[in-house]
């Protein structure tokens, strides 16, 4: 797999520039800017180190998957970066996170008092349309790039990957995924396939 290199600067907002304590989990996004590339949405995470006004925001992810299937690196795959945290509660649970969420990441990390940023890897994918449906070239680098990460991190793809809206509960994030959990599932089959290849 070719991944590359568009670091970003560290800086508050985007980029804290903390190593990650442990990795628990990879939590898949959708960008929701429907037709943007990947390099148009690292570009907007590099652009909130320059925020000078509250309410200030706080994104970002390690990795980005564009619309053709091109990886960019965001920032050290090790290092902290503001994709899954949440302050609203989870509907079906009430606490700040989900079950799954605490059942995997853990209750250090899925907390009132902490974040799962500080245990997770964010990949956020390029879609071409509202419907939020990823490209088979988005899908077969996202398969590929979760798998490497399964093997790195010591990781089973089948209990250890999740959508952001497994972490939070509330969010439709990644929005194809949400809507249709069986090509959720048969992603991570996809990856479960590749680690174990």
């Amino acid at each position: 797999m070719n991944i590359i290199d568009a670091t970003i600067q560290v800086n508050p907002y985007s980029r804290p520039g903390r190593i990650r304590p442990e990795t628990k989990a990879v939590v898949l996004h959708w960008v929701a800017n429907p037709g943007t590339s990947a390099r148009a949405n690292r570009d907007y995470f590099a652009s909130l180190a320059k925020q000078t006004k509250a309410p200030f925001r706080y994104a970002s992810a390690q990795f980005i998957v564009g619309l053709t299937g091109e990886v960019l690196r965001v920032m050290p795959e090790d290092e902290v970066a503001w994709h899954c945290g949440s302050s609203q509660p989870d509907p079906a649970s009430g606490q700040i996170y989900t079950d799954w969420a605490r059942e995997v990441i853990g209750p250090r990390w899925a907390s009132r008092w902490s974040t799962p940023n500080y245990a997770t890897v964010g990949i956020e994918l390029c879609h071409p349309d509202a419907s939020g449906e990823f490209s088979a070239e988005t899908e077969a680098s996202a398969v590929e790039l979760a798998a490497r990460l399964c093997i790195q991190y010591k990781l089973d793809p089948l209990a250890s990957l999740g959508r952001h809206f497994d972490v939070v509960g509330w969010k439709d994030c990644p929005k194809w995924w949400v809507q249709n959990p069986d090509l959720w599932e048969a992603f991570k089959h996809r990856v479960a396939a590749l680690v174990t290849a």
